[in-house]
């Protein structure tokens, strides 16, 4: 899923919160992330990240350069000749990679300068090479792509806000000019054509950041401003993570659980506050808030793709409440595995049968009427997968034959772990003695 972070003018922490984010998810979540720097006139996620520049060897530009030369030397290029990023362009930091904006040698600044985005996009089938991009980033083997955008309005603003993601979180500052800006960019991704067009949905995060909380007064005048002033766009927000979900008092509990207040220690320098291990994140902690945004976008990845396995819950945070503890999806070992167990312990037709009756509450018969067990099992179980009640076939299962080894490995997998609901958790893990079995 690619995710662009936007603010209408610096200094809000949008790169500190692309960086933060990326390094959340990598150490929390263990997902794979790829930044890519597309603030070309300011360029900074290296340097949350220690990169010495010297080695970036090429960046975007270069790779935009390399379109530009293919185009001026053959209209009539096909798809397979369009250049893409290489080896040389990722630099590599454990589950975080980069793509710098370029090279920063003496040459970076004309670069950047001299490339002319309207002749790009509008006479050189830039918005076609874009999407192109898009679909060959979505290819590759990353669990999210955050795109650090420019401040401001400029002649790719809306290629990198508006063409190039599925989301969008507009960072905003308590001022006049934030608020204005960031709200106008919300209003240009909701109202162009490649959104009305249905080519994607307006899904924006609008967060207030750098909020001074010791200042109650003004602090107060912000949270309203930014509440009213962007009320539409978490209203819709919401009501997608819903569907997943459930948020008491969801409006302001997304608000002040995203907030980013003033924090001192992060006004000095390129500070990232996830690093070499998983700690006890403080509800209390800036790190709290990062976390929370976090969730939110792993929620809204599952919007994407269904084949993941829950809705997300920040440990003893007490913020998300599943809706439904059975979006379980499995490896094809891990069906075959079930499977296995299954016909071992329901040997027959009539006994599947009655299992389902009871842990499904469906006739067999409506979900397959193959005579042959391995069949039908397996389609018992893409059944239960689909409809998202996995969890209940296993708990049917172990409470019809509890004394089946392989049945009970699988139960006690998921029953071990309840949460203060009464609904499942998701990891399974070392079913049968294999490890790193997770359906995360």
């Amino acid at each position: 899923m690619i995710v662009t972070f936007y603010s209408y003018k610096g200094g809000v922490g949008r790169t500190q919160l692309v960086a933060n984010l990326a390094s959340y998810l990598a150490l929390y979540k263990n997902r794979k992330i790829l930044l890519l720097d597309w603030d070309l006139e300011a360029p900074g996620l290296d340097t949350f990240f220690n990169i010495n520049r010297k080695k970036i060897k090429a960046g975007l530009i270069e790779l935009l350069y390399d379109y530009i030369k293919l185009i001026k030397n053959n209209e009539e290029a096909e798809i397979k000749d369009l250049p893409f990023f290489k080896e040389e362009h990722f630099i590599k930091k454990g589950n975080i990679h980069l793509i710098a904006a370029g090279n920063y040698n003496e040459n970076y600044k004309d670069k950047i300068n001299d490339f002319k985005w309207d002749e790009f996009y509008n006479y050189k089938s830039g918005n076609y090479y874009i999407e192109f991009l898009k679909k060959e980033l979505n290819k590759l083997d990353y669990d999210y792509v955050f795109i650090d955008s420019r401040t401001g309005v400029t002649d790719y603003s809306g290629i990198c806000n508006i063409q190039m993601p599925e989301v969008n979180v507009l960072v905003v500052a308590p001022s006049k000019q934030n608020l204005t800006g960031a709200k106008a960019m919300a209003d240009d991704i909701k109202n162009s054509p490649y959104t009305k067009d249905k080519f994607r949905q307006p899904i924006v995060m609008p967060i207030l950041s750098r909020l001074d909380l010791t200042t109650n007064e003004q602090a107060n005048k912000w949270y309203k401003l930014f509440s009213d002033g962007f009320s539409k766009e978490i209203e819709f927000l919401i009501h997608e993570i819903q569907k997943y979900v459930e948020i008491p008092d969801s409006f302001g509990r997304y608000r002040d659980n995203t907030m980013l207040q003033y924090v001192n220690e992060l006004a000095y320098g390129e500070e990232i506050l996830f690093k070499s291990k998983q700690k006890e994140i403080n509800s209390l902690s800036i790190e709290y808030k990062f976390a929370v945004i976090g969730e939110f976008i792993e929620i809204l990845k599952l919007k994407k793709s269904y084949t993941y396995s829950s809705v997300y819950k920040l440990t003893n945070s007490g913020y998300f409440k599943n809706k439904s503890i059975n979006l379980i999806n499995l490896t094809g070992r891990q069906k075959k595995e079930l499977r296995d167990a299954m016909i071992s312990a329901f040997p027959t037709y009539a006994e599947l049968a009655m299992v389902v009756d009871y842990g499904l509450d469906i006739r067999l018969n409506q979900i397959s009427t193959s005579l042959n067990l391995s069949i039908t099992a397996y389609e018992i179980i893409q059944w239960a997968i689909a409809h998202r009640k996995l969890g209940k076939l296993i708990k049917e299962m172990y409470n019809e034959n509890p004394e089946n080894p392989l049945i009970r490995d699988f139960y006690k997998q998921i029953d071990k772990n309840i949460n203060q609901y009464g609904e499942k958790t998701i990891n399974i893990e070392n079913i049968n003695g294999n490890k790193n079995i997770n359906i995360n």
